[in-house]
């Protein structure tokens, strides 16, 4: 059941990323410049869209900032995530905007691979890679971690050249900290 804790937890685990995002910003970790040249559609180059479940119809939008690595961002894609889609996003009240911040590589070699995915299948290997992150956000070094979110991808029915496509799209990781 969503109560109003629920969301002000979620809001306050989203204030929490974004001022983390700002400081990555101000260490110069996550992309520079005005914030009007890392708006979709501004400047040179494709932009990374937003994933969004509903059509832009619906009244209310919620946009969660979301890293792959946080745990708290996991334990509410566990807890919270489908009840609060079954109660406001596919009756029509709202609509969800999925976008992902990050603190760390892994986090980033996350998105990669869930952006690898056709976009209808998006969401669904965020939810695995939330579902399974205890097991590839804790294994011993970089190179094991990108491994088990490879075996994450194919869990998800990614072939493991579009996988390590997406790992290797050096110009995407780029947009995507931008």
């Amino acid at each position: 059941m969503i109560n109003r804790r629920t969301i002000l937890g979620g809001a306050a685990i989203a204030g929490a990323s974004l001022a983390g995002l700002a400081g990555l910003a101000a260490l110069g970790l996550a992309g520079g410049g005005a914030a009007d040249a890392s708006a979709p559609g501004a400047g040179p180059g494709p932009a990374i869209p937003d994933m969004v479940m509903r059509s832009a119809a619906a009244p209310i939008e919620m946009i969660e900032y979301a890293s792959f690595t946080c745990s708290y961002c996991a334990r509410f894609h566990e807890e919270t995530f489908d009840d609060f889609v079954a109660e406001f996003v596919e009756t029509g009240r709202a609509r969800l905007t999925y976008r992902e911040v990050f603190f760390d590589r892994p986090s980033l070699w996350a998105a990669l691979v869930a952006r690898s995915a056709p976009e209808a299948r998006y969401l669904g290997l965020v939810s695995l890679l939330y579902e399974t992150q205890k097991d590839w956000a804790r294994a011993p070094t970089p190179a094991d971690i990108s491994a088990e979110i490879r075996k994450v991808g194919l869990l998800a029915g990614l072939d493991g050249a579009t996988i390590d496509a997406g790992l290797a799209d050096a110009a995407r990781a780029e947009e995507l900290v931008a």
